[in-house]
């Protein structure tokens, strides 16, 4: 455990799509709240029921995401960067 990340902050966004519901956790540092080195992000896979179905981690730090219903994709971005850059993760569940 990164006891930097330990005193950190994190935020909690939640999407669904058809089968699972998608949270994305983001964390950052609070003594670096601009230190992309101290920001990380992951997602948690629940299904219906509640059970967690998979969590990995993002290798981009992203603080927004859309989960698309149909094909399961997640489009993550930083809202910092204003769709500069969108990341597409297709997670294998």
């Amino acid at each position: 455990r990164d006891p930097e990340m330990s005193r950190g902050l994190g935020d909690v966004y939640k999407r669904q799509s058809a089968d699972y519901i998608y949270v994305l956790l983001c964390r950052y540092s609070p003594e670096h709240p601009d230190d992309m080195s101290k920001k990380s992000s992951s997602v948690l896979v629940y299904d219906w029921k509640g059970n967690e179905v998979r969590r990995f981690d993002l290798d981009k730090y992203v603080n927004m995401m859309v989960a698309d219903r149909k094909t399961g994709n997640l489009f993550c971005y930083d809202s910092a960067l204003d769709f500069e850059r969108v990341y597409v993760y297709r997670p294998n569940i």
